[in-house]
């Protein structure tokens, strides 16, 4: 029996096998033909801090302007909605975590703290691109571990504009039981 929902998560997951594979299109296509947008964010070399093939398939998406932004709708964990209108804020990160960029996300079920960052060679680019991993969470999000990949689209213009696609695989705590 089909029903609404699962015609909705089955849009869901085939969403964000697109979304992947539109990245690592992106990705292919960038280093090909420019070694400008090659992403400068260190690889995750600790496996127990990297999701695994069991994680749930995450396709994240901010609307942002200057260092705040909103989660838009349609972003999923998995089967589910994810951080349905969850406000994000943007800070700097360091050398001491592996990234120049932290995304604070604040959703109604806890907050998740994602490291990533275009290098200094895209700092110019309207297209960018790059690693991230899971930093930290609380609430559901405590105990959490992801990674994948990053492209954000800005619009021409002061403050900065735009829209971030994040996808790759997140493992939640509870998961793990």
């Amino acid at each position: 029996m089909t029903t609404r929902n699962s015609a909705r998560r089955g849009g869901a997951c085939v969403a964000v096998a697109v979304a992947m594979l539109v990245l690592g299109a992106c990705d292919s296509h960038a280093t090909a033909t420019d070694s400008r947008t090659k992403p400068s964010s260190p690889k995750t070399s600790d496996p127990s801090s990297a999701a695994t093939t069991t994680g749930r398939p995450l396709m994240l998406r901010n609307r942002v302007a200057g260092f705040d932004g909103r989660v838009m709708d349609g972003s999923v964990l998995g089967e589910s909605s994810f951080c349905p209108g969850g406000l994000l804020h943007h800070e700097r990160g360091s050398p001491d975590i592996g990234f120049p960029a932290v995304n604070e996300l604040r959703c109604k079920d806890g907050t998740v703290r994602i490291g990533f960052g275009p290098g200094p060679d895209q700092m110019e680019h309207l297209v960018q691109t790059s690693e991230w991993r899971i930093l930290d969470g609380s609430g559901r999000y405590e105990g959490a571990t992801g990674d994948g990949r990053m492209i954000v689209q800005f619009e021409d213009g002061e403050p900065p504009r735009g829209v971030e696609t994040f996808v790759g695989l997140v493992i939640l705590e509870k998961d793990r039981s």
